[in-house]
């Protein structure tokens, strides 16, 4: 679960909100982007742990980050 447990001076992270932009080229294919929707300051929740499957450890890397609406 998110720790939704945090102050406005924790926004310490700027990530870059990006949306799917289709377009056309010359030849009339369809074109699908990445665009730059803003960069918005976000707080960073680590989660990272490891987990066993058949006697090996397997790291995981989870990160969820809130960021504040406008």
């Amino acid at each position: 679960m998110l720790d939704t447990k945090f102050k406005i001076g924790n926004l310490d992270r700027v990530i870059a909100v990006n949306q799917l932009q289709s377009t056309t080229d010359t030849t009339g294919e369809k074109i699908t982007t990445e665009v730059l929707y803003k960069n918005k300051q976000a707080y960073l929740n680590d989660v990272s742990g490891s987990e066993g499957e058949d006697g090996k450890v397997i790291a995981l890397n989870v990160r969820k980050y809130t960021i504040r609406y406008e």
